[in-house]
């Protein structure tokens, strides 16, 4: 089951996060304002989308964030632990949105094809009709009797 990350389960992440306080030492006072600003925004914008436990948000075993993703060619080096979460969030809503296009994509060409075989099929004579339900009956057998002879 998808899980979908929003803006409120960064700021979940983050706050278990800062909890352990030590996971950014060296870091600058302008990028301290701007992750409380980010945190700020983020609690305004929770109230309006769904909202994610932390439990929800958190491998049970060793309460580290279960986000997952992977970071584009030389990030690792340079982003910080607040902005890794960030990058994984938004590719985790992108990944959710991409298969939501691509199953409604799979669903709108099995309906093309569909309706393309009812107007072949309606080419077709009603004995010409019965003569192809016969040849695929009998298809359809050998493939059933192929497998179980395999067996």
């Amino acid at each position: 089951m998808k899980r979908r990350l929003t803006l409120a389960t960064v700021m979940v992440a983050l706050i278990a996060l800062s909890s352990a306080s030590a996971f950014t030492p060296a870091a600058s006072a302008a990028e301290k304002k701007s992750s409380a600003t980010k945190k700020s925004a983020t609690k305004k914008s929770a109230s309006s989308s769904s909202k994610a436990t932390a439990k929800q948000l958190t491998d049970e075993k060793d309460n580290k964030p279960k986000l997952s993703g992977r970071l584009p060619a030389y990030y690792s080096s340079v982003v910080t632990q607040e902005q890794r979460i960030e990058i994984y969030t938004i590719q985790a809503e992108y990944r959710e949105k991409l298969a939501k296009l691509k199953k409604d994509y799979d669903a709108a060409i099995k309906k093309l094809e569909l309706e393309e075989d009812e107007e072949v099929e309606d080419v077709l004579t009603d004995e010409q009709k019965d003569a192809v339900a016969d040849l695929r009956a009998k298809r359809r057998s050998s493939r059933t009797s192929k497998s179980t002879a395999k067996k």
